[in-house]
């Protein structure tokens, strides 16, 4: 069928231009949503007599979609649904769930203007199209997650799980054999356990994932100070004071400093002052009534 088109679609052609096109892609899309009209003569002289018009209504939509799609470039809608231990959603994520959650935050979305082309089945983030008018189309990231604080790690590109060469993967995945030496060590967040209460404090309050956001801080440092790779980690002296070094440097912090996703050095637990006493208890010895969390530590890795 032939047909002239009332506005630009996708891979067609733009106003005025007559295309041929199946029949059932004109009825059930092109003709009905007001896209297209049928080309024959009746109706090239109707568009002519009209094609002013019908520019400048196009332009008129297509100014207010490209205002619209200012406040939708690059945001991110989040859906908590129940899924399986693999990650695979107990139901879906379609159209209708997105439109209702971004209309939910104030944006003017209908179901016509999300281009999805399956629904969704498994956690994850996706990019999904947004086409506010013909010549107007943004992008917007759907998390969906189990949780909210699931919806936060894969927001930073944090996975619950990953193998030697930091790639996800599922529980499925695992070795078959469940131990220290099966895993790789993460260095950072590694020490980050020892200079809790000497930098910084945790306790029921604490924001979700506090040490993963520390870890992001200490990643991003640039003195060698601060660097594990910099420091013989089964050596209790050289690890104490890679832990000290680390610890300093949190209580030297200003608390408005941001340390991750907007969450400054106070709202992650900074101590006010070097905890000395914490810092010392950590290399009390093995034999001791109480020994330290890093004797233990590095005892324990060297029986491995």
């Amino acid at each position: 069928m032939e047909v002239i088109l009332l506005e630009r679609v996708e891979k067609l052609g733009h106003i005025g231009d007559v295309v041929k096109v199946k029949d059932g892609f004109a009825r059930n899309f092109l003709l009905p949503n007001k896209k297209a009209l049928r080309a024959n003569e009746a109706n090239r002289k109707v568009f002519e007599a009209n094609r002013e018009r019908i520019v400048a209504d196009n332009a008129a939509k297509r100014s207010e979609a490209e205002k619209e799609s200012k406040s939708l470039e690059g945001i991110s809608v989040t859906l908590i649904r129940q899924a399986s231990n693999t990650g695979q959603l107990y139901g879906s994520v379609a159209v209708r769930d997105i439109v209702e959650t971004l209309v939910a935050d104030g944006h003017k979305v209908t179901k016509s203007q999300v281009v999805l082309d399956k629904p969704i089945k498994s956690i994850g983030l996706f990019e999904v199209k947004v086409s506010l008018h013909a010549e107007v189309t943004v992008t917007v990231k759907v998390n969906v997650a189990r949780s909210p604080e699931e919806a936060e790690m894969q927001s930073q590109g944090w996975t619950w799980l990953n193998d030697a060469d930091g790639k996800p993967i599922t529980p499925e995945q695992l070795p078959d054999s469940l131990g220290l030496d099966s895993f790789a060590n993460d260095q950072y967040r590694g020490a980050l356990v020892f200079v809790r209460d000497v930098g910084y404090s945790q306790d029921d309050t604490s924001p979700a994932f506090q040490e993963f956001y520390w870890g992001q801080w200490l990643r991003d440092q640039t003195n060698s100070n601060l660097r594990p790779a910099d420091f013989t980690l089964t050596d209790m002296a050289s690890y104490h004071t890679l832990v000290g070094n680390i610890g300093a440097a949190m209580v030297a912090l200003s608390d408005t400093t941001e340390i991750a996703n907007g969450l400054d050095a106070k709202a992650l637990g900074k101590l006010e002052s070097f905890g000395q006493k914490a810092f010392d208890a950590l290399i009390a010895p093995i034999d001791s009534d109480k020994p330290g969390k890093l004797a233990y530590a590095i005892a324990y890795k060297a029986t491995l």
